[in-house]
């Protein structure tokens, strides 16, 4: 072969390799595509080239992709643009970034919120007030940091005014003159106004007439239950001397009534006393018990076991004292950004439509969870999504027919009325088979 032909043939092959390096990008952006599906939006010629618009030189993750064969496997867990964040977190990130732009990277994380007060260092109690109740401050809480909480900082106390001697009387009449020639009445009013002692006249001597044979000793029943009005009485079963009428005899004395105390029914469910939650796979009838962790409140009939439509029941209690009930459903087949509530009309309400961003995302991460149905501690859940407010317990079928394909999340909250940190929380998931239009 002659040298004008060798170089011509080495030109050639020459160019055809430039333009087959230079055209393989389409291939690669759908080779990327098929391995990564949801980061639809940096599948372009700006994944490995400085230029967006392809052709020229390699950015880091193209120079990385070509040197290792390739391979987006390969290089998914190097850092390619320096920024601190692997190939694979910047093509998982929600929105994905360039792995190949060192100014495009993940925002960073949002800082969990501050934990809640346990423990507290007070100032002195204060004076006691009018009302007969004395406040302090907190001066330190405890863990560092902390918010919230339940300080104590209030008790009732006895109050004493200030000395306000009184001068002037009005009196009751004089009582019957005693056996000792003496007869009392008391105090009616005294002025100044607000005053207590002075030295009100409530004696005086008199002549004593007894009574024509008057009863001077008695024997008594045995006092009556105490009474609403804090007293109970008694009768005289005999009195003396013999054939005697009149005398005084004690027939009422002062009491502390005590209301009777209804008990809980039997195998009745107790309050919470702290967050708890519990997670259980569907079942096709909701079983009830009076202990939580056995309690499975929400049925979905046919769903249960392979079928197609459901029959949502919710049953649940009785409960030793009434609470206020949340039912919630997180519907991604539906919109995998929204959660629902049922109204007490059993409308199902929007929780976008009904509170402010903060207090939605503060909803959606203790209802959502995870897909497995974790639910977050330390939610507050406001009035506005209640299903039931002081019941004791719940029986009903809620809706039966069929539902849109995919995954639904049900979650039904009870919570102890006038505490946000008492809460059970039961959560169980289904499948409706079909084809569905969200990611799972």
């Amino acid at each position: 072969m002659s040298r004008k032909n060798l170089i011509i043939l080495l030109a050639a092959a020459f160019v055809i390799s430039a333009f087959g390096s230079a055209f393989a990008l389409p291939s690669y952006v759908t080779q990327f595509s098929g391995q990564y599906p949801t980061a639809g939006a940096i599948a372009n010629c700006g994944l490995c080239h400085i230029d967006p618009a392809g052709g020229g030189p390699r950015n880091p993750f193209g120079n990385d992709f070509a040197t290792n064969g390739h391979s987006f496997t390969a290089i998914q867990n190097l850092d390619s643009d320096g920024d601190g964040f692997t190939n694979l977190a910047e093509i998982t990130a929600t929105p994905p970034t360039y792995p190949g732009d060192p100014a495009s990277k993940p925002a960073p994380a949002t800082p969990p919120p501050p934990a809640t007060c346990t423990s507290f260092t007070y100032s002195a109690w204060g004076a006691c007030q009018a009302d007969s109740t004395q406040s302090r401050t907190v001066t330190s809480s405890l863990p560092s940091g902390c918010t919230g909480g339940s300080p104590l900082l209030t008790q009732s106390c006895t109050y004493v005014p200030p000395v306000n001697a009184c001068t002037s009387f009005t009196y009751s009449a004089w009582g019957t003159c005693q056996s000792n020639n003496t007869q009392t009445r008391t105090v009616t009013s005294s002025l100044p106004s607000g005053c207590t002692g002075g030295s009100p006249l409530l004696t005086q001597i008199c002549n004593y007439v007894p009574p024509v044979n008057a009863c001077t000793s008695f024997t008594y029943s045995a006092w009556g239950a105490c009474q609403s009005s804090n007293t109970q009485t008694r009768t005289v079963t005999s009195s003396l001397p013999s054939g005697c009428t009149g005398g005084s005899p004690v027939l009422s004395q002062a009491c502390t009534s005590v209301p009777p105390v209804t008990p809980p029914p039997s195998g009745a469910m107790g309050l919470p006393t702290s967050e708890q939650t519990f997670l259980y796979n569907a079942v096709a009838d909701p079983v009830v018990s009076a202990d939580p962790a056995q309690a499975k409140p929400i049925g979905v009939g046919p769903l249960a076991t392979g079928g197609n439509t459901i029959d949502l029941k919710v049953n649940i209690g009785p409960f030793e004292a009434p609470v206020d009930i949340s039912f919630f459903i997180y519907a991604p087949a539906v919109d995998p950004e929204e959660l629902y509530f049922m109204a007490p009309n059993y409308d199902m309400k929007r929780l976008s439509d009904t509170v402010g961003d903060m207090e939605r995302s503060s909803y959606s991460s203790a209802v959502m969870g995870k897909r497995e149905g974790n639910t977050p501690s330390s939610v507050k859940f406001k009035r506005i999504a209640f299903w039931k407010t002081d019941v004791t317990s719940v029986n009903e079928e809620i809706y039966k027919g069929s539902l849109a394909p995919g995954y639904y999340n049900l979650v039904l909250v009870v919570k102890t009325p006038g505490n946000d940190n008492n809460y059970y929380s039961w959560s169980t998931q289904v499948v409706v088979p079909g084809k569905s239009g969200s990611n799972d």
